[in-house]
C-alpha cells in the first residue's frame, strides 16, 4: 500500500471519529430511555442514576423508591380503613379534623407510616369556638405578647366557654370526640374480598379483642385464611387485611358482612346510602297492639330520635320483623326496650337487597358471588328483598296453619283423630 493511500484511509478514519463524536447524543439524553420502566413498580437502577447526578452508586445493584415515597398518603390510609371515602376523608383533614401523633394535620398530601404513627379522627365536627383550630390560635395568642387587655379577656372567655362544653360532655356520660384509627393495619391490598358470614352469638366485630369479651368474628374466616397462606407461599404478598363492615353485637347473631374493601365498606354503613337492615326478634311474651304502636312510634337512642321502617308480627306475637335504616349502636335492642317488650333473641337477616343465605350454617361463611356483591348496594333489590324470605315463610306458615284449622273444623268431632288417609277416603265417598 503506497502513502497516498494510508493517508486517504486515515483521512476517512478521523472523519468517520469526528462524526461519530458529533452525532453521539451525551448521556444525560440517553438517561431516560435507558431506565425507562417497564411497568409502575420497576423500581430505578441506582448505578444508571449516579452516574448522572454524581451520588455514589448502591452496592446492591437495585434500590427501592425514597422513604417518602413509600409512604402512603394519610387520606388514602382513612379511606382503606373504612373510615369514610377518598374524598370525604380529604374534606375531614381540610377541616382540620385529623391528627397524627397528637398533632392536627391539615395537608392533603401528608403521608404517614401506618406501622409507626397513631392517627386520630374527630367524629363530629368542632365548634366554632373550640377545636384544634381554636385550641391552636389560643396557643398562639398565649405565647405572643398581648397587644391590650381586651384581648386577654376574649381569650379568658373563650377558654371558659370551651371548659364548660367539655364539663357538659362529662355530666351527659359523652365519649371524648378523637377516635383510634387503627391505621397499623393498612396495606395496598392487590385483591379485594367480600363475604358473607352467619355470626354466632359470642363474637365480637372489632380487630382485636383488647377487652377480652368475646372471640373475633374475622376469625371465623380462618380456614379461608390458612387456605390463601398455603396459596401463596411462595410469592411475596401480604395476607389480606380483613375487617367486618359496620357492627352486630356479640349477643346477636345473623347476616355478617366481612371484606378489606374500605371504600365499599364505607358505602354500605352510610347514611347516605340509603340501605335498611332487616332482624328477626324473638320476645318473652306477646307484644300487645299498644306496644307494636309503640314500637313502630320510636324512642331515643344516643341522643337521636329513631323510629323503625318497619314492624311486622311473624305469625307468633312472640316473634317480629323489625326493618331499620339509621344504624345506631343497640338501636333495636332500645327500640324492642322502649316498647316494655323483653328481647330474648335477636337475629339480622338482611343488609340492603342481601339477604342471609338458606343454606349457609351457624358460623358459616362464603365469598359473595358478583351477582350477590351488587345486590348488597341495589336500592331496586332491597325493595324485593324486603318482601321476602323471612316474612313470605310466615305468611305461608300462618296460611298452612288456617288452612288445616279449617280442614280439621269441617270433620266431624266423632272422626277427628282418626288416620288421615281414612278421612281423605270418606271425603271422597261422600262427594261421589
Amino acid at each position: 500500500m503506497n502513502l497516498h493511500s494510508m493517508n486517504s484511509l486515515m483521512t476517512l478514519a478521523g472523519g468517520r471519529r469526528l462524526l461519530a463524536a458529533q452525532f453521539t447524543p451525551p448521556a444525560a439524553a440517553l438517561f431516560p430511555l435507558s431506565v425507562r420502566p417497564t411497568s409502575r413498580r420497576t423500581r430505578w437502577p441506582v448505578v444508571e442514576v449516579a452516574a448522572v447526578k454524581g451520588d455514589r452508586p448502591s452496592t446492591s445493584g437495585r434500590s427501592g423508591p425514597s422513604t417518602s415515597e413509600q409512604r402512603p398518603r394519610l387520606a388514602k390510609v382513612l379511606a382503606a380503613c373504612g373510615v369514610a371515602s377518598r374524598r370525604a376523608c380529604e374534606e375531614l383533614i381540610a377541616e382540620g379534623r385529623v391528627r397524627v401523633n397528637g398533632k392536627v394535620v391539615s395537608e392533603q398530601g401528608t403521608t404517614i407510616d401506618p406501622s409507626a404513627d397513631r392517627v386520630e379522627v374527630l367524629q363530629q365536627r368542632p365548634p366554632a369556638d373550640g377545636g384544634p383550630a381554636a385550641a391552636a390560635a389560643a396557643t398562639a395568642t398565649t405565647k405572643a405578647p398581648s397587644a391590650s387587655k381586651s384581648a386577654g379577656t376574649k381569650e379568658s372567655a373563650a377558654t371558659d366557654k370551651r371548659g364548660k362544653q367539655q364539663q357538659q360532655q362529662k355530666q351527659a356520660g359523652g365519649k371524648p370526640g378523637w377516635k383510634v384509627v387503627p391505621v397499623s393495619f393498612f396495606q395496598e391490598a392487590d385483591s379485594l374480598y367480600y363475604f358473607a358470614v352467619n355470626k354466632p352469638k359470642g363474637y365480637i366485630c372489632s380487630s382485636s379483642d383488647v377487652s377480652g369479651r368475646g372471640k373475633l368474628a374475622v376469625d371465623l374466616l380462618g380456614p379461608w385464611m390458612e387456605q390463601w397462606r398455603r396459596a401463596n407461599k411462595d410469592q411475596k404478598r401480604l395476607a389480606p387485611r380483613l375487617f367486618t363492615v359496620g357492627r352486630l353485637d356479640v349477643a346477636s347473631s345473623g347476616l355478617l358482612l366481612i371484606t378489606n374493601d374500605g371504600q365499599w365498606s364505607n358505602r354500605v354503613i352510610h347514611p347516605s346510602s340509603g340501605l335498611t337492615k332487616e332482624y328477626v326478634v324473638g320476645l318473652e311474651g306477646d307484644a300487645s297492639r299498644p306496644q307494636l304502636q309503640a314500637l313502630a312510634a320510636g324512642t331515643e337512642v344516643a341522643g337521636t330520635f329513631v323510629s323503625p321502617v318497619e314492624v311486622e308480627v311473624l305469625g307468633d306475637p312472640r316473634r317480629l320483623r323489625i326493618v331499620v335504616q339509621e344504624g345506631k349502636k343497640h338501636e333495636v335492642r332500645e327500640l324492642v326496650k322502649a316498647a316494655g317488650l323483653e328481647l330474648v333473641s335477636l337475629k339480622r337477616v338482611r343488609i340492603g337487597g342481601f339477604r342471609l343465605p338458606r343454606d349457609l350454617g351457624l358460623g358459616g361463611y362464603r365469598e359473595l358471588k358478583p351477582a350477590e356483591l351488587r345486590s348488597v348496594t341495589d336500592l331496586a333489590a332491597q325493595e324485593a328483598a324486603s318482601a321476602s324470605g323471612e316474612t313470605r315463610q310466615a305468611v305461608q306458615r300462618q296460611a298452612a296453619a288456617q288452612r288445616a284449622a279449617a280442614a280439621a273444623a269441617s270433620v266431624p268431632r266423632a272422626l277427628r283423630g282418626m288416620d288421615e288417609e281414612v278421612l281423605e277416603r270418606l271425603r271422597r265417598a261422600t262427594r261421589e
